[in-house]
Parts: C-alpha cells; structure tokens; sequence
C-alpha cells in the first residue's frame, strides 16, 4: 500500500522504489529497486486565497590596497624618508585573531572558536562547515562533492527537497488550477491558469510570487465575452514581459484563442484575439528574449501555429493537416537560435489513432524536419517541449496500448538539433488500467532535463504529481511522486507545468482534488 505522505525518492536511472513509499527523499537501496524504464521502437520520419503550505529551509551559500608610490622631489629629503616609512608597514607580521585573514592565515573571524562555519584557534583551518563531508549543524546532508542534484546538493540541501509550497483557491469554491510557470529575471515566478467563478464557468488567472514565495500580485482575465476564459501557458521575456495564452468560449461561440502581453506589474500592453467564426484554441506560448511570441494551437481539425510581432500583430501563421482528420498543437518552444518547435500530434487513421506529431520550423517559419512517434498502433500525443542550450530537444506526453487502450504510460524523447533520436524513456505504474502522463518538461543550465505528469494508484484510488529530473542523456537522477495538500491516498494530484531558476531550483505547478472535492491549484518549488 502506497503511504498517505507519497513516494519515496529514487536517486538511480535504473531504479524504481517498491511500495510503501514516503514523501521524505531518501536513496533507495540497489537491492530493493527494479527498472520501470523500457526502450522504444525509434519514430518515422515526416481573485482568490492563499494557502502558505510550508517553507522548506536552505543551507548556506564568498580586498587589498595598491600602494600608490610618492612623487620625491630631489630639493626634499623627507618626500623620499616617509615613502620608505610607508613601505615597510605593508609587510607587517599576520596577527590571528584580529578579524583579517592575512599571510598564511586560512581564516579568521575574529574568535576563532572553531565553532560551526568559523575557524580553529590558530587561523589554520575552517572548522565545521557545509562541504567537509560530515553532517553536522543543520545541515540535511554533506557529501562534500560540490555537485548538485546528485543526493545533496552543494548547500547541504537534500536534492528534490521541498523549499516552499503555496496552494491556491477561489473564494466561491470551483475548480482552479495552475497550468503553467514561468521564472522572470531575478528568479520571481509568474503562474497562469484558471479559476472557478461558478455554474463550471471559469476566468485566467495570472499570479506573480516573489523569491521566497510571497504573492506580489494577482490579475484576471475575463475575455471579450466574460463566460468562459482559461490560461493555458505563460512565458517571459528578457525585459521582465509576461505573455499568457489560452482560450475563451461564449454560448453563441466556439472556443478561441489568445495571447495577452503584460507588463512585470501586470498591465496590459496588447492582446491579440482570433475572432473567426470556426474553431480556434491555443494551447501553448512561447517568446524570444526581445520579445516575439510564438503560440501554438489548433484551427479547426489541424496544427495551428502564429508568430507575433513585439506589438502583438501577426508576423506569419503556419498549419498543418494530417490528411485524415484531427490534428492539433499542444505545445511550443524556441531554441537559442530562434527557431520553433511544436509538437502536439496527428490523427493517423480514421477512428481516432493519434500518433506524437513535432515539427521544427525556422524563425521564418520554413519548415525544417518533421518527426512522429508511432508505439505498435497505440495512441500517442506531446504535451510538453522544451529546448537546451545544445539545441537538443525533449517531448513529453502520454500514449495508450492497442488492442483495448487501458495501459497508458508517460512518454519522454529527445532529439538532436537536426531530429536524430538520442534516447527514449517510457514510465508506467506496474499494473494495467492506470492513467499515466507527462504534461510538461523543462531544462536547467547543466542541460538536465525535468519532466512533470500524472501517476495513479494501482487500486485506482488516487493519482500523484510525478515529478522526474534526468541528465542531458536520460540518466535518471531522482523522481518524486507525491501529494500536494493534505496527504491522503484519495486525493487526485497532477503535476501540469515546470519551470527552472538560475539556481538550477525547479518551479513545479499542478491542480489537486482531495476526496472528491473541487480542485485547488498548487505550486512547489524544490531544490535541485
């Protein structure tokens, strides 16, 4: 039976943690683990409350004068005499204990107690601190490697350890959610999303938390027809401007897409509407450092994708139908050369088999390669896609078994820049009928990928956000499965967006239900 409080932490690729398991990260022992991880065949070608859950506690984080020589004047003897003077107290014997690490001091605070990150009596060492391979002090851990990620991290922080967690929900008590996250300059974080206002109708929502977790503001977005609106994405650019997307609907309408600018206080400074009379919806956004959005989508049966201009006007606009029927884009990244890329997926039969579906395009919009992923005439679909600084580019999303289409797995692949396959993971609970799936992906600064989803329960009791961190090659480092709120097996948590600091800590957002109830949203940020 799986603990109330969530599963346990797995530090090894090949490594799955038997049940029960518990919130609390630990390493798993090699003789109690086996591998959940398959290869795959490879593709073809073609405004409301807040609730402050907890706050997580971090460990710790390191001038001399140029003597300017005096001008002597032959006429002046003494010019020449102080200049010596002065010379010679530059050479003056290190004293220990006077708070100035000079000579061969090693340190010196001043006491020199040899007290926890102070120094001996004789100014030779440090005494106890992080990074000397012993646990001491407050310190979570201390392996003394300076690497993160790896089991502890370089501040003596557990790696995955929580560091604050703030829930989210509306005052008349709907569903809410947060879709997406977005990490501004200067590590503050904006999340898009929806939240409920009544009769299953529901309004954007848009919030912005400081550093540490305080709400700095929150702003709404009813739509032009003030019925149905939803944020389905958000990105930043380098100025600090927050561009969200999503969809409103109306009684008269079929649904429609936008994309909204704002400035880092959230106002306005455009919104771009599509108003046709047929179906439209966009599902994802992304945006150049100077300010080009980018927002992926569907137009009626097919991929629908739309460059816009720093004003929001439309720059070029690209779609692409399957051939048979249904087509639509989930997702949408741009790599460090400008180019865009779109994945979501393509209906490759009539009767509804979808397969994964990526394309990349130039900043033209000129299409470069097309791949999709086909598991042995299954159902497949991207939901997430994220770009490294090495142009390598990873998918996530889900897919369903044939003959009857109950085992769904978690999909996660990586290309090169010129579409080559590198490598292919498949994550799945161990029993058939259970609904796994990746919702979002993203990289940090080392190229480590993060991937975020949805796990169930065996007995179909509940769900768990699964949140999984690996190496640029696909070695996995550690994964969490957990509940958000109060942890009971009931509870229904998904993890839908992630987002990465400059300190390499991971922004993760999702929605929860618990027992049944309306679902609040949540967002978590962990070390790394």
């Amino acid at each position: 039976m799986i603990s109330e409080f969530g599963r346990l932490v797995c530090l090894s690729m090949h490594t799955h943690c038997p049940r029960p398991l518990v919130l609390l990260l630990t390493l798993c022992p090699a003789s109690a683990c086996y591998s959940p991880n398959d290869s795959v065949p490879a593709d073809d070608d073609s405004s409301g409350g807040e609730t402050d859950i907890s706050d997580g506690s971090t460990a710790p984080t390191t001038t001399a004068s140029d003597p300017t020589p005096a001008t002597t004047d032959d006429t002046d003897p003494s010019d020449s005499n102080d200049s010596t003077a002065a010379d010679s107290t530059t050479n003056a014997e290190a004293v220990c204990g006077d708070g100035m690490v000079e000579g061969d001091e090693v340190c010196d605070d001043g006491v020199n107690d040899g007290s926890y990150d102070g120094c001996v009596a004789d100014c030779t060492a440090r005494g106890p601190h992080c990074g000397d391979a012993t646990e001491q002090g407050d310190e979570a851990c201390d392996d003394g490697d300076a690497v993160n990620g790896n089991g502890c991290n370089v501040d003596c922080v557990l790696s995955a350890s929580e560091i604050w967690t703030r829930m989210f929900a509306s005052p008349v008590g709907e569903d809410d959610s947060i879709r997406s996250v977005a990490v501004l300059p200067g590590d503050e974080v904006v999340v898009a999303g929806s939240e409920g206002i009544g009769a299953s109708s529901k309004r954007a929502w848009l919030r912005r938390y400081g550093v540490e977790g305080s709400t700095l503001w929150t702003t709404t977005y009813p739509g032009p027809t003030g019925d149905d609106t939803r944020a389905y994405s958000v990105a930043v650019d380098d100025a600090g401007d927050i561009y969200a997307a999503g969809i409103y609907e109306g009684i008269t309408i079929n649904s429609k897409g936008w994309v909204r600018k704002y400035d880092g206080d959230a106002g306005e400074e455009y919104l771009h509407l599509l108003n046709a009379d047929d179906l439209q919806t966009i599902q994802g956004v992304a945006v150049s450092g100077d300010g080009y959005a980018v927002a992926a989508g569907r137009a009626n049966n097919d991929v629908w994708l739309r460059r816009l201009g720093q004003d929001g006007s439309e720059f070029w606009t690209r779609d692409y139908d399957g051939g048979v029927n249904l087509d639509e884009g989930h997702a949408v990244a741009l790599d460090s050369a400008g180019n865009v890329i779109v994945c979501g997926y393509t209906e490759a039969e009539i009767g509804g088999r979808n397969d994964a579906w990526i394309r990349k395009y130039d900043s033209d919009g000129g299409t470069i390669w097309t791949r999709t992923y086909d598991d042995s005439d299954g159902i497949e679909a991207c939901r997430g896609v994220a770009a490294d600084s090495m142009g390598r580019i990873t998918f996530v999303g889900g897919g369903l078994r044939a003959p009857n289409f109950s085992d769904d797995y978690i999909l996660l692949r990586q290309y090169d820049a010129d579409g080559t396959v590198l490598w292919t993971h498949i994550y799945e609970e161990e029993s058939l009928d259970v609904t796994d799936v990746g919702f979002g992906v993203a990289t940090d600064s080392d190229d480590n990928v993060i991937v975020v989803g949805q796990v169930v329960a065996d007995d179909d009791s509940g769900s768990w956000a699964w949140i999984r961190k690996y190496t640029s090659g696909g070695d996995e480092i550690w994964t969490r499965a957990e509940h958000i709120g109060v942890p009971t097996s009931s509870a229904n948590t998904v993890a839908l967006g992630v987002a990465v600091d400059s300190q390499q800590n991971i922004l993760v957002g999702g929605s929860e239900s618990l027992d049944g109830s309306d679902t609040d949203g949540w967002i978590r940020k962990l070390a790394p």
